[in-house]
């Protein structure tokens, strides 16, 4: 029987993925870049790689010759070619994703591991499955073009605790909030 790798697995969700804004759940969107933000900064304190942060490629520095193959890269920018004007996904963002799937090469090899980190990439990925996105500007970081947060340093993210779950249902709770 054939297994389905992190790598194929990773590629299906960004394919799946409408790129169209959801700005009902914005607040899931502002909670899960934070936690995306969280994971990265502590990724990026242990590989000696926070002068990338936040935008980063951690899967070069945990081996650089592991990167996604070819020919899902090129599924990945062929449905990206084919995105409607409207849902155009912005540099960074493709950076990120593209970033995701070199990340899930390397998990495949079984190289994360013995870090004892979270994943890096999961809440990022589920924001823009819920309809998220963001841009970074001066003053700060406009999320779903709803609501923003301070532009910060990686060492603002530096800690264990998470920013909240990210379950699904958690999730949706979160948006439920009345502010």
């Amino acid at each position: 029987m054939y297994e389905v790798t992190k790598v194929e697995s990773t590629l299906q969700r960004l394919l799946t993925v409408n790129w169209k804004a959801d700005y009902a759940r914005y607040k899931s969107h502002k909670a899960l870049l934070h936690e995306y933000f969280r994971r990265t900064a502590l990724w990026a304190k242990a590989l000696v790689a926070t002068a990338e942060w936040p935008i980063i490629d951690l899967a070069l520095h945990i081996d650089p010759s592991i990167r996604a193959e070819k020919a899902i890269l090129d599924r990945w920018r062929q449905h990206l070619d084919h995105t409607e004007n409207d849902k155009r996904v912005p540099p960074e963002m493709e950076f990120i994703l593209e970033a995701a799937l070199h990340w899930a090469s390397v998990e495949d090899k079984q190289l994360t591991g013995t870090f004892n980190l979270p994943q890096p990439y999961e809440p990022i990925i589920l924001m823009y499955e819920r309809g998220g996105f963001f841009y970074r500007s001066h003053e700060g970081i406009d999320i779903t073009a709803v609501t923003a947060i301070s532009r910060r340093g990686w060492d603002a993210y530096d800690r264990d605790t998470p920013w909240g779950s990210i379950e699904v249902s958690e999730l949706d709770k979160i948006d439920s909030r009345v502010s």
